[in-house]
């Protein structure tokens, strides 16, 4: 049967036309493929840089750093005691701003915060919210304005120890397309919120005194399995922790303690151990 010249390219029309949408479907396959990639690439360096510091200072550095990929300038981690403690803040914001906001006890009466206890969601936030807190929240954010506090996002923190918290990502810019922002990064927003209280709660425990040093509970634990003969891997798997981590903690006790090797380090350790024991 012979077909017409109309018919022919109306079918070659078509052919084109389904190309041209499996290419953009191709395409759009490819981005958010790509998009993935890069957030994996940018929390794998958060964790080995947060994992690595060996002080608040680049603690903060590496949370700075893993924000910025989603156009955020700033930070804040505040936790709120409800056994009269004073407030824990952890933070980039301008020094003079992070004074002045606990000199004032802005921390009871900010609107974010206030808002914050309020929900269970991680939520947006700008100047528009004071209108539901009256003239104090918008003294409030005008001030935040003059330190370039402007917009952000929020992620409360029900189940902190003692109280509440909550992490706030903040920016500069007044509309900064946060609610497409929450549809594309929420979820790593969320992992970097429960890394640093995971991170700062360790920080909170307890400290081991051994000859001087302040040893944290997982160095101490580490230390203590060393000395009982469990190798790096055993320690590991013990701790449910990776052996890159019990390395580092060994690494860091022993700067501490201010020896060269694992078996000095051991040794120190029975000694305060017999110390101890003895005591009792």
């Amino acid at each position: 049967m012979v077909r017409s010249r109309r018919s022919v390219l109306g079918s070659a029309d078509k052919t084109n036309d389904s190309s041209v949408e499996l290419k953009e479907e191709d395409g759009g396959a490819v981005r958010r493929f790509l998009v993935e990639v890069n957030m994996r690439r940018i929390i794998h360096d958060y964790i080995e840089d947060a994992e690595s510091a060996s002080n608040s200072q680049q603690f903060r550095d590496a949370i700075a750093k893993v924000i910025t990929p989603f156009n955020f300038n700033a930070f804040a981690f505040l936790a709120l005691s409800d056994i009269g403690k004073p407030p824990l803040l952890i933070s980039n914001y301008d020094d003079r701003w992070q004074t002045h906001y606990v000199a004032q006890g802005y921390q009871r009466r900010d609107p974010v915060m206030l808002h914050s206890r309020r929900v269970i969601d991680l939520f947006t936030w700008g100047r528009e919210m004071a209108t539901r807190f009256g003239p104090l929240a918008e003294d409030f954010f005008y001030e935040a304005e003059t330190f370039d506090i402007r917009s952000g996002v929020t992620v409360p923190i029900p189940n902190w120890p003692g109280g509440f918290a909550a992490m706030t990502f903040a920016t500069y810019q007044r509309h900064a397309g946060l609610t497409s922002c929450l549809q594309c990064n929420g979820g790593a927003l969320l992992f970097v919120t429960a890394h640093v209280q995971r991170h700062l709660r360790r920080m909170l425990e307890p400290v081991w005194l051994i000859e001087g040093a302040a040893l944290t509970s997982r160095e101490y634990t580490c230390l203590k399995w060393f000395a009982e003969g469990k190798s790096q891997t055993d320690t590991s798997q013990i701790m449910d922790i990776s052996s890159r981590k019990v390395a580092r903690d060994m690494e860091n006790l022993r700067a501490k303690l201010g020896v060269r090797t694992i078996n000095q380090a051991i040794a120190i350790y029975a000694a305060y151990e017999a110390t101890r024991i003895g005591k009792h």
